[in-house]
């Protein structure tokens, strides 16, 4: 009688939005946050990678990541996406990689000059508890856990930039006196 015992990796991620901080009149960084976990009992190897896919007045002006694992010190992001975050990490049993994207964004909508169609689509704007692509601050996350260049997780996060204007408007100029006017004003703030 004899008997052979193996153990396999079980590696999986979940991303999210971990804050967004105003930095001008139109701009945001954008905070997310990345945590690859090996769940199995052997080491496993992984290739992850981000892509942004946000409303189209959202700009993307800059970018970089950094990372804990071993290896991978992070670099700056160029362009829209999809970037290479990792690639054939290995990762050991009971590890957390932790990664964390900054991105700093823009958004005009009142501009016509500006990129977009000035008209914001919100997180989950299509279906509730569901964001998609084109939403907001969409962004998505793939994980490749065998090398072979097919996804095998995706996570989602999306989050929402608020763009406040206001319009004023002369209500009206009523005489109050010997060279005195009562002007009113209108002001209204969204």
């Amino acid at each position: 009688y004899s008997e052979a015992c193996g153990d396999l990796p079980y590696v999986t991620h979940e991303k999210h939005i971990d804050q967004i901080v105003q930095t001008g009149a139109r701009a945001w960084n954008v905070y997310y946050h990345i945590l690859v976990s090996n769940l199995g009992g052997a080491t496993g190897q992984y290739n992850l990678s981000d892509q942004p896919n946000f409303d189209n007045d959202i700009v993307i002006g800059n970018g970089n990541y950094t990372s804990t694992a071993p290896g991978v010190a992070g670099a700056s992001l160029f362009g829209n996406g999809p970037w290479t975050l990792g690639s054939d990490v290995n990762i050991p049993v009971g590890a957390i990689h932790d990664y964390q994207i900054t991105i700093g964004v823009t958004m005009d909508l009142v501009n016509p000059a500006s990129p977009g169609d000035e008209i914001y689509t919100a997180c989950e704007t299509n279906t509730s508890g569901d964001p998609i692509a084109e939403e907001g601050l969409y962004n998505q996350s793939f994980l490749d856990v065998n090398d072979d260049g097919i996804f095998d997780e995706v996570d989602e996060a999306c989050g929402d930039l608020p763009f406040i204007t206001h319009v004023k408007e002369l209500v009206s100029i009523t005489p109050a006196g010997a060279n005195l006017w009562e002007v009113k004003y209108d002001v209204n703030v969204s």
